[in-house]
């Protein structure tokens, strides 16, 4: 299972998407635009809404409690192969 999050937030009164880019550095899909996220962890996770929030944190700085969730959708697909990931949508003050 793994967890992806749609953060929004205001940028001059109007609603933005806000997206990573992940340095050059890294051994998987360096230098690429995308939304923070990542696989639940067993260690670190009471949830797959946890594994979002602590994904975000980690990849981007924001920290859970200047967020609200708006909603989720679980995608579980072949595409995928069969891996079923949570999409949390949530705002944050910017």
């Amino acid at each position: 299972r793994a967890g992806v999050v749609l953060p929004l937030c205001n940028v001059n009164g109007v609603a933005c998407v806000l997206f990573e880019k992940r340095s050059c550095h890294l051994r998987a899909h360096p230098d690429e635009v995308c939304l923070p996220g990542g696989l639940v962890s067993m260690e670190d996770d009471n949830s797959i809404v946890g594994t979002c929030l602590r994904e975000m944190e980690e990849d981007i700085g924001i920290r859970h409690s200047n967020v609200t969730v708006l909603g989720s959708h679980v995608v579980i697909g072949e595409r995928l192969h069969v891996l079923q990931v949570l999409l949390l949508l949530l705002w944050f003050a910017s």
